[in-house]
């Protein structure tokens, strides 16, 4: 290695004995950041952070709801956290999931609901990074899925919890399995209710649906998103899968889940599935669901 004064070249000697100009490293370095690191270019972050109503991203904030007394954050530390995601709905505004929660309540546990990009919580908080809510292509993993498991574990982190519970609905329900199937050591146990588990094949059956009710062939555009069944063999054996369903539902499909709970079983994962009365959401009105759940969250 030498160094020339005026024009300064610093020269590195490796093994095999060329020489490689630092000039030329530094260029590759800048040009690794920026090929493999785009996101953190662009990132936004958000300074309204408090972990309260919202939780920063690289997106943006991240809107969440915290379905207990918060006047002190101490109250928070150390607790069992069940996560609540709500489904796909063209209206912008969500609620409804968030009527579902108020059936739940446990001292040594914090629910707390998150709202997925692009929608806006009862709170009339919005969640940065999604621009087109209403086109169904909302399961694509960097856009819907990362924002959720960084905002998951950013809370795990900041509150020190050790027992995590994913509870999701419909296109939450399918952001839950993509997001266990990509991520290990997140969470302890799954609740995925009235689950698109196995995307094109929901694909399908809501087009042949809209098909026969508009009486004209439906075109399935092609689509970005992923499906849970794809990550089926990454799961974490761990991880208990509980899949609820209701027998009446139209949308999702029993099916589905069924399909998507063989598939798992195949593989070796902990899968358990559940029929309940009820359709797509008349199911989250099911009593015997709803003590299920409170039983699968006491017992974590």
């Amino acid at each position: 290695m030498y160094i020339e004064k005026g024009d300064v070249k610093i020269i590195f000697q490796i093994n095999n004995c060329k020489n490689i100009s630092i000039s030329i490293i530094l260029k590759l370095l800048i040009f690794t950041f920026i090929f493999f690191f785009p996101k953190h270019l662009s990132a936004k972050f958000c300074a309204k952070e408090d972990y309260i109503n919202y939780v920063s991203d690289f997106t943006g904030c991240i809107a969440i709801t915290i379905h207990r007394d918060v006047n002190t954050k101490e109250s928070l530390y150390k607790k069992k956290i069940v996560f609540f995601i709500h489904g796909d709905q063209i209206e912008p505004k969500v609620t409804y999931f968030d009527n579902f929660v108020s059936n739940f309540s446990f001292d040594d546990t914090v629910l707390i609901s998150i709202t997925r990009p692009g929608w806006i919580n009862k709170k009339n908080n919005k969640s940065d990074g999604k621009k087109n809510i209403s086109n169904g292509d909302n399961y694509i993993p960097n856009i819907d899925v990362d924002p959720i498991y960084r905002t998951i574990k950013k809370i795990k982190k900041k509150f020190n919890s050790k027992e995590i519970i994913i509870v999701g609905h419909s296109g939450g329900a399918a952001i839950t399995g993509i997001l266990f199937g990509r991520f290990n050591n997140i969470v302890n146990e799954a609740i995925l209710i009235s689950c698109p588990c196995i995307v094109p094949l929901w694909r399908k059956n809501y087009a042949e649906q809209l098909s026969l009710k508009n009486k004209k062939r439906i075109c399935i555009p092609k689509y970005k998103s992923k499906s849970p069944h794809e990550y089926v063999k990454k799961i974490d054996s761990k991880i208990k899968i509980n899949i609820f369903v209701g027998e009446d539902d139209k949308n999702t499909l029993p099916l589905f889940s069924y399909q998507y709970h063989l598939l798992l079983k195949n593989f070796g994962k902990n899968t358990h599935l559940n029929i309940f009365s009820g359709d797509h959401t008349s199911v989250l009105k099911s009593r015997k669901m709803i003590e299920k759940i409170k039983s699968i969250i006491a017992k974590i």
